[in-house]
């Protein structure tokens, strides 16, 4: 049988094994015998650390490549990654150029198929050596040179170098003008949408140890030119708990960064922790400028008995406090404070955050309250509020529907889990993403006729809501929008409503009764892609209690026909 009619793998094993064993001649030989060959690039690569620049070039002579065909049969047939995602990376065969070896960097080197050793066996009994480094920078100046010829991707290969810290090789590459490209620059900078590429990221740093942050994250900081590198809540909890060792947390914060953080959070740990040397970070960040929040991290280290850390906070109060301005001014507040009416801008901007649209009217970002029942003032000032934002009384964060919801204190999110009773402004328009998701004591709330949009997931996991009313206004009816609601009964939906979205009751096993208008058009089901391939539909089809009420000849009927689900006839809703 002709070599060119073997299977793949076998194709892949001869050209490797030659590659192990043959001259570049006789291997330009076996490459013509064998034909097409689907999987070059781990020959290419055992040729790149172990065997020589001529045995590289036959092999790209021939058409061998470093990319290869990316479908769910690759890692199967050949045991390496063949796709992009959070715990794994397309394995990238021209990393064997470099000096790690198998766990020097979990990240890197423990991707299947990636076999990196410091020598290999040969069919005569004699170990083929790892390639001095001088002959394995010939290569990576031919692969360059060629790149398009081979698929190299010097730009991925220099980013995982400086993690590896192969500074001859990073010379090397910036000898030929190899940097960063513009799109990673961005998404490292916070300027691009991130992508797979930023959690891989933050998946190196992690492995990183603390001696080694500061000369890697240097490197990558002087790549951007400078610029901070962006830093989410994720990103910062990946690489804790070394950023609060004292060097790497006053790197950090001259580096990266950290607006969007919640920096009382963080001071809180640099306290409970008493890492003291921290402490000088957070004045030069000018975290403790605020008379406020420097008295607060005093009573906070004081009430844990942090002694050290209170110590050096009483000395940073005593070195920089205007003592005689802030009584003033703390005497000038208490005086607006008695003047203040409870509806007045000052009062009000105490426990809502709110940010101004584009028409002038308001969304409620963020209640910050503590009571129990809880109205939204239809205005602040002069101007209206028509929306309520995405998480704005959220008592968690986490993910639905697909989407992440924004962070939520752990202090926010005890308090507005704490609410039983809501009372929205009758001009409100809006409810956005996850809204009042995981409110988990609401049991009352109606939703004003005003309204016009419910977001996915706006009342997920409201565990004590027993029934609601969605106006006609609403067009949609979001993905997941009441899902988890364990107590939930009744629900009316009004006319006008024109679709009820994947999973909007899903996992509300304690509905008895829905009644759906002759306007609603549209119920849709689906695969959840974080279940697999789990049906699923605005109803559990499992809520056998659940009774739906429709009218004769309409949508919803033939919906309840075609799942199963039991209904009644009723007049227009």
């Amino acid at each position: 049988m002709s070599l060119k009619d073997i299977a793949q793998p076998k194709k892949t094993e001869l050209l490797e094994q030659a590659v192990i064993n043959k001259t570049p001649d006789e291997v330009r030989e076996i490459f013509k015998e064998l034909g097409t060959v689907d999987m070059t690039a781990r020959a290419l690569g055992i040729a790149c650390r172990y065997v020589g620049s001529d045995m590289v070039k036959a092999l790209a002579e021939s058409g061998a490549k470093f990319s290869f065909p990316r479908h769910e049969e690759i890692e199967r047939i050949y045991h390496c990654f063949a796709d992009i995602n959070f715990m794994g990376w397309l394995t990238n065969y021209a990393l064997m150029l470099l000096d790690i070896f198998r766990g020097d960097l979990r990240g890197v080197s423990s991707i299947k198929g990636l076999n990196l050793f410091k020598k290999i066996p040969r069919d005569n009994g004699k170990p083929l050596p790892i390639l001095p480094r001088d002959e394995r920078l010939v290569v990576l100046k031919y692969l360059y040179e060629n790149r398009e010829k081979v698929d190299f991707d010097f730009e991925e290969f220099l980013f995982i170098s400086y993690f590896v810290k192969a500074d001859e090789f990073i010379s090397a590459l910036k000898e030929l003008g190899v940097g960063l490209s513009q799109k990673r620059r961005d998404i490292l900078t916070g300027k691009a949408e991130k992508d797979e590429s930023w959690f891989f990221f933050g998946y190196l740093t992690k492995l990183l140890k603390a001696e080694d942050f500061i000369e890697v994250m240097g490197n990558i900081s002087r790549e951007v030119g400078g610029e901070k590198l962006c830093c989410t809540e994720w990103f910062y909890d990946t690489n804790t708990p070394k950023i609060y060792e004292p060097e790497v947390f006053g790197f950090f914060t001259e580096h990266f960064d950290m607006s969007k953080l919640n920096k009382t959070q963080i001071m809180r740990a640099v306290i409970s922790e008493n890492k003291v040397g921290c402490l000088p970070a957070v004045e030069k960040s000018g975290w403790l400028k605020m008379p406020k929040k420097r008295d607060e991290m005093i009573a906070f280290a004081t009430e844990k008995g942090c002694t050290e850390a209170a110590a050096w906070l009483l000395d940073f109060k005593n070195r920089t406090a205007d003592f005689a301005a802030e009584r003033e001014k703390a005497e000038k507040k208490m005086m607006r404070e008695l003047n203040a009416k409870p509806d007045s801008v000052t009062e009000l901007k105490k426990i809502w955050s709110y940010k101004k649209q584009e028409d002038g009217t308001l969304v409620i970002t963020k209640y910050r309250g503590e009571k129990t029942e809880v109205t939204v003032p239809e205005k602040i000032g002069k101007s209206i509020v028509t929306a309520i934002g995405d998480s704005a009384f959220a008592g968690g964060s986490g993910l639905c529907a697909g989407r992440i919801t924004p962070y939520v204190s752990y202090e926010l999110m005890a308090a507005r889990r704490k609410i039983t009773k809501l009372v929205l402004p009758s001009g409100l328009k809006s409810i956005g993403l996850g809204a009042f998701a995981d409110m988990l004591s609401l049991e009352s709330i109606d939703i004003p006729e005003s309204v016009t949009e419910i977001g996915d997931c706006a009342f997920y996991e409201c565990n004590s809501l027993k029934s609601v009313t969605v106006p006609g206004g609403v067009k949609s009816i979001g993905e997941y929008c009441f899902s988890r609601c364990k107590k939930l009964k009744n629900v009316k939906i009004c006319h006008g409503v024109e679709e009820i979205c994947e999973g909007a009751f899903h996992n509300s096993d304690s509905l008895r009764r829905v009644d759906i208008p002759v306007t609603v058009k549209s119920i849709k089901s689906g695969r959840l892609g974080l279940s697999g391939e789990i049906i699923r539909e605005a109803f559990d089809g499992w809520a056998f209690h659940l009774k739906i009420y429709v009218v004769k000849g309409s949508f919803a009927e033939e919906y309840c026909k075609e799942k199963g689900f039991k209904y009644e006839y009723t007049e227009e809703v």
